[in-house]
């Protein structure tokens, strides 16, 4: 009878053991199994975001550009950079000088000689750019030169016989300079440029409607500031 009772015991301290530690040993699996996989989701998360990252500020193979502050200076500036191994852009330009208050100050004088700047006034160049990626690429300092040709006329009229007198130039200009630019995770990007110009003339000539004299100019280099903001819309990818 002892060891009857003793046995029946024995099964029910078994039993309850069994029934305490179940549970205790599913929650330490469930656990293992949501630990082992959080980090590699959450790895992968990471991976997908610095993914991203990296290619949402990278330089697309067109960015066409305008330069509105040459309003205020040598004229509105259109500019087209053909970009490649996300740092590189070389393109051409052109830039309308009949669009630039700074420049019809200078050929007349401030405004005070009764000269009239023809509005085919203009110059045609090109450019190179090195634009480092800083971090993600959002943000780009930049080096820059260039090169354009750059040709005007002005009139004036003395109010003679011979009519209206002209003066024609054509120059070439160099330019030497670095800035920013702020590359939106859109087509949008903004570019700030300082630069010096260093322009060396090649033609300079005056003559009347009615004369048959042509005046020669001495030629003339002349240094000047770039201040440039530039609007840029790219695209190609």
């Amino acid at each position: 009878m002892k060891k009857l009772i003793i046995t029946l015991l024995c099964v029910q301290l078994f039993g309850h053991f069994n029934y305490a530690t179940e549970p205790v040993s599913s929650e330490i699996e469930e656990k293992t199994h949501f630990e082992t996989n959080a980090p590699a989701f959450s790895h992968n998360n990471s991976l997908s975001a610095l993914k991203l990252q990296d290619t949402q500020y990278t330089l697309q193979p067109v960015n066409i550009q305008l330069d509105v502050l040459g309003l205020m200076f040598f004229g509105a500036q259109l500019a087209v950079d053909f970009q490649f191994i996300d740092m590189i852009a070389v393109g051409p330009f052109f830039r309308w000088h009949y669009a630039g208050f700074l420049y019809h100050a200078a050929v007349t004088n401030w405004f005070d000689d009764g000269t009239t700047v023809n509005p085919g006034s203009f110059s045609v160049g090109g450019h190179a750019k090195v634009l480092l990626p800083l971090g993600t690429g959002k943000h780009r300092p930049m080096f820059i030169a260039g090169y354009e040709r750059s040709s005007g006329s002005r009139w004036r009229d003395p109010g003679g016989t011979w009519g209206k007198y002209t003066y024609e130039y054509e120059s070439n200009v160099f330019h030497f300079g670095a800035g920013y630019r702020n590359i939106s995770n859109s087509a949008f990007n903004l570019t700030i440029a300082a630069a010096i110009g260093i322009s060396n003339e090649i033609k300079s000539i005056g003559y009347y409607d009615y004369g048959g004299e042509i005046d020669s100019y001495m030629l003339e280099t002349n240094v000047y500031p770039i201040i440039q903001i530039g609007l840029g819309w790219q695209f190609g990818n």
